[in-house]
């Protein structure tokens, strides 16, 4: 609450200095041999970003759509179920980085009863999804095939860094192979659903959005002004 004065010595200025953006920065920062090419490239990859965040964003829409179309009683042992794995997987996340759940709560300002508040919320959504989707599938006979399956465990051992043989087994063990399965079908049922939706505006098709600024900003070493990038989905 006082005021004070005090002298600061500065001993060295410095600044960034960053290399020009030519066909030699392109060959140093990337695979490419032009600056053309590399410009080419952060378009393409820029433009894909933007069709996957859209794709989100309207499956998201379709699924809550979805969700608020069912009117239905939830059991409450099937919502404690669903509350507890969402708990169960709280406490893993907190021991992985060496904390228990209440200490990890409390360090992002949540308490207890809020967490399990939260997480209820959440449960109740996922299920009404998960029955919703169900139904879906069941009335347009959705099934999966062993290709799909085994697509999806390559997937998993691929993500996991384990052979899809050793995946597979374990799957098999645990009984995870019905859980996948009926995994496959909800999104093959969602994929249904986000067909059939009427998507306001359209959906963009590739090529449809120029891409912004960014790709010559991010190929000349700069970061791209807050106004210009996306917005968070």
């Amino acid at each position: 609450g006082q005021e004070v004065s005090f002298t600061v010595l500065v001993k060295e200025v410095k600044a960034k200095r960053l290399p020009d953006a030519d066909d030699e920065f392109a060959k140093t920062a990337s695979e490419f041999d032009t600056l053309v090419e590399l410009r080419e490239d952060l378009q393409e990859k820029l433009r894909g970003a933007k069709e996957r965040e859209r794709d989100g964003e309207i499956r998201e829409a379709a699924l809550q759509a979805l969700v608020d179309a069912v009117d239905v009683e939830l059991p409450d042992r099937l919502v404690d179920t669903e509350v507890d794995h969402r708990v169960r997987h709280a406490e893993e996340r907190a021991r992985a980085v060496g904390v228990g759940l209440a200490q990890l709560l409390e360090a992002q300002g949540w308490d207890e009863l809020r967490f399990r508040s939260d997480a209820r919320a959440h449960a109740i959504r996922a299920v009404k999804a998960d029955l919703a989707l169900e139904a879906v599938a069941r009335a347009e006979g959705l099934t999966v095939t062993p290709e799909e399956l085994s697509n999806e465990v390559a997937r998993l051992a691929q993500a996991v860094g384990r052979p899809p043989r050793e995946v597979a087994k374990s799957l098999e063990r645990s009984g995870g192979v019905t859980s996948l399965a009926g995994d496959i079908i909800r999104t093959k049922a969602l994929d249904l659903v986000v067909d059939h939706a009427e998507v306001p505006g359209g959906r963009p098709s590739k090529g449809d959005e120029e891409p912004s600024g960014d790709a010559d900003e991010a190929a000349e070493g700069r970061s791209p002004r807050p106004d210009q990038g996306a917005d968070d989905a």
